[in-house]
Order: structure tokens, then C-alpha cells, then sequence
């Protein structure tokens, strides 16, 4: 791409200078575009590796993990495989599906349940949805 623009430029200086002739169409040729900014990666110390592995198998939310370290979902999940640690289980637990069905009869919202055990609100509504519970209005729909 670069050597497209160096090109361009180098043909730009071969034209004639613009004599003042308004009737003439003239192109004025900028500065190449910046290149795409290269996406860094940390690197790891093996030390920050086994934190991050620990945090992970201690339940730690993998965004907080990213944060923390400045990495990438994938990083973490590269650094999972590689030590053979089995992926978490996603959304709510048996125990947590039956308490999130006490909390939402007892008149919590969906996001406040959700917030805490960790999972989206919207997890918690299908699984609700799901054991047949009767669902309330959302705030602000129609």
C-alpha cells in the first residue's frame, strides 16, 4: 500500500506547476493514510501467566482478568488450552437458577440478579422464561 502512494506522489512532482487556470480541474495529492495500528499483545511473565490461570480457576470474571493484565479474551483462553484447564461453565448454576427463581418471585429485578451472580440479565429472563415463570413487565416498555 505504501509503494502505491510513494508511486502517486513521485508521479505528482512530474506534473507541470498550476499556472492559475481556474478553468482546469486540480487534484492536490495529501500525505498517504496512516497504517493500521498493529494490535499489541503483552507479553506475559510466566509468573503473571499462573496468576491469571489461578484467578480463572478461582472464577474471577475473564474481562476483569483482560483488564487487569491488559490482554485479550483470547490470550487467556490460549494460556487455558495450554495448561489442559477445562473451559467454566457458562451462564447459571442449579443452585443459582433455583435462587435466581426465589429472587425474582420475592420481586428483584432480572439485572439485579444478574449483577449478582455475574451473568447478563438476559440470561437470568430466559431462564426464567424457560421454567414457566411469569415474567413482569420491563420498566420503560410498552
Amino acid at each position: 500500500m505504501t509503494r502505491n502512494w510513494q508511486t502517486l506522489l513521485e508521479f505528482a512532482r512530474t506534473l507541470p506547476p498550476d499556472d492559475g487556470d481556474t478553468t482546469a480541474t486540480t487534484t492536490t495529492i495529501a500525505t498517504p493514510p496512516p497504517q493500521r495500528l498493529r494490535q499489541h499483545h503483552t507479553r506475559l511473565t510466566p509468573a503473571q501467566k499462573d496468576e491469571v490461570i489461578t484467578l480463572y480457576q478461582q472464577g474471577v470474571p475473564v474481562r476483569e482478568i483482560c483488564q487487569r493484565y491488559g490482554i485479550s479474551r483470547q490470550q487467556v483462553s490460549d494460556l487455558r488450552n495450554a495448561r489442559g484447564i477445562p473451559r467454566r461453565p457458562c451462564g447459571l448454576s442449579d443452585e443459582q437458577k433455583h435462587q435466581a427463581e426465589q429472587h425474582y418471585l420475592a420481586g428483584r429485578s432480572c439485572a439485579a440478579i444478574g449483577r449478582q451472580f455475574g451473568v447478563h440479565a438476559e440470561t437470568v429472563r430466559r431462564y426464567l422464561r424457560t421454567t414457566g415463570v411469569a415474567l413482569r413487565a420491563r420498566p420503560g416498555a410498552a
